[in-house]
């Protein structure tokens, strides 16, 4: 008979080669239509050298397939000029398209795994957006994971106004601000921008020069902060991409906060708090449930060590007679694992 450590390795250790399927029984169309829709994977990456940004976005992605799976994009800055490419299918697949592998090649990228939560299955809904100059060129993107709840009245504030939107998802409206208020600095947009917005965001972004990246002020959607070196910098949904890129995990990105680069001090990133009174660490408690992969460390919790030791709790207030303790679906392994140790009945995987 197997150890629970050794189930533990086991069951952790697919994951180095796989991407995490939370649910074995379902298809992919099945678990899209019937599952909670509050999750994508974003991924952003900056340095003031040139990078291999085609390679290291697509092995960020890969890591946070399990967060999307009905589309992927990406966005890459080099030498000031911005290329965006996005499709429907796997982070695999979608790379798998692009001819010119070198045009996306440059110092900073940002992508996205969608999962529908706002907006229709369109493929002008597909992430990461941007918007363009009058000479057609992109001078701003963002990939958005989360949910506004004021977006509706936003978005009419703003088409009265005058803006054109060209999607029917939330996170434009995250974008069209920050546009709007470029005058004021790239901080002073993204400042005016959370003042005006309400809901669940983590959101990453370029302009032609600038890096940025920020987190409601609940920190409702994960947000982490890695460093490949001292001028390279990662952030991404979860810690696993950090893993995946070879990049040292620094801290999370904190509520209310925006980190950001500017042009007179390449390689440096700068944080601005927007009020600390207001920042609150309200993480969503199905990340640790269900969302997150396993092997992720969120808020300095490991998302399997809080799995397992809710098995145990569940042993502690729910104790039943069994033969057998089975996890169904995969993100309740590790809970299975802990109510086994905690009642000594057998664990067997499916």
């Amino acid at each position: 008979m197997k150890s629970l450590d050794i189930h533990k390795s086991e069951y952790l250790k697919q994951f180095e080669t796989q991407t995490y399927g939370r649910n074995l029984f379902r298809t992919q169309e099945e678990e899209r239509l019937d599952a909670p829709n509050e999750e994508c994977g974003i991924f952003g990456l900056y340095s003031d050298n040139d990078l291999d940004t085609f390679s290291l976005s697509q092995f960020g992605l890969f890591a946070l397939q399990h967060r999307g799976q009905e589309a992927c994009g990406i966005s890459v800055l080099k030498e000031g000029r911005i290329t965006n490419m996005k499709d429907e299918g796997l982070v695999l697949d979608v790379y798998k398209e692009i001819q010119e592998p070198e045009t996306f090649m440059g110092n900073s990228a940002i992508g996205h795994t969608r999962y529908t939560t706002a907006g229709d299955k369109k493929k002008y809904n597909f992430q990461p957006f941007f918007a363009k100059n009058e000479y057609d060129q992109i001078i701003l993107s963002i990939a958005h994971n989360g949910n506004l709840t004021n977006a509706k009245e936003l978005k009419a504030e703003l088409e009265a106004e005058g803006v054109v939107f060209r999607a029917t998802s939330d996170s434009e409206v995250i974008l069209r601000l920050i546009q709007k208020n470029l005058d004021l600095g790239l901080r002073g947009a993204i400042k005016a921008t959370m003042e005006k917005i309400e809901g669940a965001y983590s959101v990453v972004g370029m302009t032609r020069n600038k890096f940025f990246a920020f987190r409601d002020f609940n920190g409702i959607r994960p947000l982490v902060l890695g460093a490949i070196d001292e001028r390279s910098y990662v952030v991404a949904s979860e810690s696993v991409a950090l893993d995946a890129v070879g990049a040292q995990y620094v801290r999370d990105i904190l509520p209310g906060e925006i980190i950001y680069t500017n042009e007179n001090e390449p390689g440096k990133l700068h944080s601005y708090m927007m009020d600390e009174a207001k920042g609150k660490q309200r993480i969503c408690s199905f990340e640790y449930i269900y969302f997150a992969r396993p092997d992720s460390t969120l808020e300095n919790i490991n998302v399997y060590e809080i799995r397992e030791k809710s098995g145990e709790k569940i042993w502690e207030q729910a104790p039943v007679e069994a033969d057998l303790v089975i996890g169904v679906p995969d993100s309740g392994v590790p809970a299975a694992i802990g109510f086994s140790k905690a009642s000594g009945i057998p664990f067997r995987p499916v």
